[in-house]
């Protein structure tokens, strides 16, 4: 069977959506950390990446002290490549401890497949018609969640964060509301059910913005679909409101 899951965001986003913690999904943000710091065009293809894996390292890679050492070009351990090595270090002292096996191909495979079945696969081991979600979200270096509640007076799905103070000494606070992942879905519905919600504080919205011009505001949708069902619509009251609102749009889609 084909795989549908091929390209890094692709795993990335559906991993995110996994609500529980379990080994697998460890293994499989070690894998997704190994994708993203190899330092070539591939490493959001996920075949080709794997490929310059073991051309780098080695196959099957060997590992002595918890290193692996059949190595080609690796001149120190704090290179890109290093870190991609250090994470396919722990996948798979990960999955000999769980899954009895350090079989890369196979600690691949299993990190997949767990996914494709979870998210994209009906019970017969078929293609799902189309999943996705749309999320909303406010980040700022500025404002921390007590002025959020302050501005908006409405509570987020989630609060985030993302520090970078050790390297530019910034702080991003995300206000963040979103739809569950929801199947058979076209992107209209997904923003329509996030733009309900905003409504009812579009006033608050545009004053936020007006006082924060630097302020970033986005909406994103995510899809997984047929190609026949891969697309975006929108009306032009929703169009209208985005605009009014400040809101920038962005979409993700991938082929299953």
């Amino acid at each position: 069977m084909t795989r549908k899951i091929s390209a890094y965001r692709s795993l990335m986003l559906l991993v995110n959506q996994d609500e529980n913690d379990h080994p697998l999904k460890d293994i499989a943000l070690l894998l997704g950390s190994a994708l993203v710091d190899w330092p070539t065009d591939n490493s959001h293809d996920i075949v080709k990446c794997i490929q310059e894996f073991k051309d780098y390292f080695g196959d099957p890679f060997t590992f002595v002290d918890g290193r692996i050492i059949n190595i080609i070009h690796f001149p120190t351990y704090s290179s890109w490549r290093g870190e991609a090595g250090w994470a396919i270090t722990k996948m798979i002292e990960l999955s000999i401890k769980h899954f009895d096996t350090g079989d890369f191909d196979a600690i691949v495979d299993r990190v997949l497949s767990y996914y494709e079945q979870k998210f994209l696969l009906t019970s017969k081991q078929e293609p799902i018609r189309s999943t996705g979600y749309a999320r909303f979200e406010l980040c700022s270096d500025i404002l921390r969640e007590a002025d959020f509640m302050h501005w908006l007076g409405l509570e987020p799905d989630e609060f985030g964060c993302t520090d970078n103070t050790e390297f530019d000494g910034t702080k991003t606070t995300i206000w963040r509301i979103r739809t569950p992942m929801t199947l058979n879905t076209v992107s209209a519905n997904l923003i329509r059910r996030i733009v309900n919600r905003l409504i009812p504080i579009k006033d608050r919205l545009i004053a936020l913005k007006q006082a924060h011009p630097d302020l970033i505001c986005e909406l994103n949708v995510v899809l997984w679909s047929n190609p026949l069902d891969l697309y975006i619509d929108m009306d032009n009251e929703t169009l209208q409101f985005l605009a009014e609102i400040g809101a920038e749009f962005r979409s993700e889609m991938f082929v299953i």
